[in-house]
């Protein structure tokens, strides 16, 4: 009965590699946040602009595992499309 959510972007910081770029949230409670830095690893492409600094991760919903009752976050870096788990954010 919880809501999970997965949100983009966050407060600019002054090292731009620390920047939160993707959170996820159950409850109202965070349960990870991942930098640019860490999408960065992954493919995410990034852009330094005067306003702060952008990734390239495009959020594409949710999908259920098939033949299971989990679900996962969608989202496409660098031309990849990659998965979080719904109830842990953690990359599956």
């Amino acid at each position: 009965g919880k809501v999970a959510v997965m949100t983009l972007g966050g407060e600019r910081v002054q090292n731009p590699a620390e920047q939160v770029e993707l959170s996820f949230y159950l409850g109202g409670k965070l349960l990870r946040a991942y930098t640019l830095g860490a999408l960065k690893v992954w493919g995410a492409e990034t852009e330094l602009v005067r306003e702060g600094a952008y990734s390239d991760v495009k959020l594409l919903g949710q999908e259920q595992i098939p033949t299971t009752n989990n679900y996962v976050f969608l989202v496409a870096m660098g031309g990849k499309r990659l998965a979080f788990d719904i109830l842990t954010g953690k990359k599956v």
